[in-house]
């Protein structure tokens, strides 16, 4: 594919109008090629077959191969249970200042029953602020699972989809057989930043603990 054979915008629509798609954004290097895809989509159908309808519908519109490594694709509004299973819930967040530094607890619940705390404390700026909380609730979700699995916040951000404002969260986890993966959470935000956060953490693992 040659530099300008193909409209940005134009893409993005065009991926938005694959089924249970609801948005997609597109980012491209300074020579117009594609570095990622972000996607959020319904749960209707698995992650692998959005992302093979992408590749081709790219191959057929911009005879484009495009690595399926780059798109990333985010459920949201999913009532995917896993069986057996136990959802962690948000009992409660809080935040202290010192001035510049910041501590942060988070508070999650089993069934209105176990309260497992997470904390962390850092240099307050915004980024780091988000990030903080991120590592609050893994450090909560840690006592509950104890030590099946470590958690490790990557990166906290806010993305604009459309009319939508959604934080996305990556992290690592590392399992006992020393497996290193990659995982992405979001949930859209409303109003509060901090719960987002939170929510976010929790969607990017609640199909990988079980309690």
């Amino acid at each position: 594919m040659e530099k300008g054979s193909w409209n940005l915008e134009e893409c993005q629509k065009l991926i938005e109008q694959i089924e249970d798609i609801i948005s997609a954004r597109v980012i491209i290097d300074e020579n117009d090629f594609i570095e990622e895809i972000h996607v959020l989509s319904h749960e209707k159908r698995s992650p692998k077959q959005i992302v093979r309808d992408i590749e081709s519908l790219l191959q057929a519109e911009y005879n484009m191969d495009l690595d399926y490594k780059k798109v990333s694709v985010v459920q949201l509004n999913g009532k995917h249970k896993q069986l057996g299973s136990k959802r962690l819930k948000i009992k409660g967040i809080s935040l202290n200042m010192e001035g510049k530094k910041v501590t942060v607890g988070v508070n999650l619940s089993l069934e209105n029953s176990d309260i497992f705390e997470g904390s962390a404390e850092g240099i307050y700026t915004k980024a780091n602020y988000l990030r903080l909380l991120s590592e609050a609730t893994l450090g909560a979700v840690q006592k509950a699972i104890k030590e099946k699995m470590i958690f490790a916040p990557e990166e906290v951000f806010i993305l604009n989809f459309n009319y939508h404002k959604v934080m996305f969260v990556s992290l690592s986890i590392l399992e006992q057989s020393f497996n290193e993966e990659n995982l992405v959470g979001c949930a859209l935000i409303k109003g509060d930043e901090k719960d987002a956060v939170v929510r976010a953490t929790l969607n990017a693992i609640n199909r990988k603990i079980f309690i």
